[in-house]
């Protein structure tokens, strides 16, 4: 298993120092990125050895998936354009969660507006396949977004559109947030591809794991491991002190899973 945090590049130095095994980080702000700016990412990620696997925030809110207003040449170009600088960066995985892009407008009808979601989501995996790279789907509660709430919906998606680019991402908070049966997890493990891991606060919030915090992460864990799932996981949560609370929260993933 390996451990990671989603957080801006530079963050690298102090997640090396502290043992995390990569660093997860956002698509959306990797895509405006002009060449040099690249190169010196990429710099910065050999010179740590520290390797940038995943990237989460896929879209910028102002691209909608599904709206009158939906643009796939805009879609198009832009998902062309970050996958390019994530191919450059190593990435393998990228997570589509973006609850705001991805939401249906209520004016328009539901069924209409899910199929907009999955043409896009088609769309995406299929240029992702010239990238070699992972569309991983993010289930979001439903204060974030209103389609795609569970890791069953994410893997009906995922069947339905049959294509080896796209897979399934479990966030804990999310989970936790639709009150989703844990066992789910055990039913898709060739669509698991990714987990993100954060400490639920029950006023739907979330922070880092820490030793010593409250919440039960035993059923999560059970159904991971039954799954058979042991690839990377990692921390996607609000803070107050990131460089303490990380390293807390390194402890204290090494005390869950090894």
């Amino acid at each position: 298993m390996e451990f990671g945090i989603c957080a801006p590049l530079k963050k690298v130095p102090l997640l090396k120092q502290l043992g995390y095994n990569y660093i997860e980080s956002s698509l959306s702000r990797l895509a405006g990125l002009i060449p040099a700016k690249t190169n010196e990412y990429k710099k910065l990620l050999a010179d740590y050895d520290l390797p940038l696997p995943v990237c989460n925030c896929f879209f910028p809110p102002d691209i909608t998936l599904s709206s009158p207003n939906t643009n796939s040449k805009l879609i198009k170009d832009f998902t062309h354009n970050a996958l390019t600088r994530a191919k450059e960066l190593g990435v393998q995985i990228c997570v589509l969660g973006s609850g705001a892009s991805r939401s249906i407008p209520q004016d328009t009808p539901f069924n209409e507006g899910m199929n907009q979601v999955a043409q896009a989501v088609a769309m995406i995996g299929d240029i992702a396949s010239q990238y070699g790279i992972i569309i991983a789907i993010e289930p979001l509660n439903r204060r974030e977004c209103n389609n795609l709430n569970t890791v069953k919906e994410a893997a009906q998606l995922c069947r339905q559109l049959d294509n080896n680019n796209i897979k399934v991402l479990a966030d804990l908070y999310h989970m936790n947030e639709e009150k989703e049966d844990w066992g789910i997890l055990e039913e898709i493990n060739g669509m698991l591809v990714h987990i993100h891991l954060s400490a639920p606060d029950g006023n739907h919030c979330r922070f880092f794991p820490a030793p010593g915090d409250i919440y039960d992460y035993s059923p999560f864990m059970s159904s991971l491991r039954i799954n058979g799932y042991n690839k990377r996981i990692s921390i996607e949560a609000l803070y107050r002190d990131f460089d303490s609370e990380a390293q807390a929260a390194i402890k204290m993933l090494h005390q869950l899973f090894n």
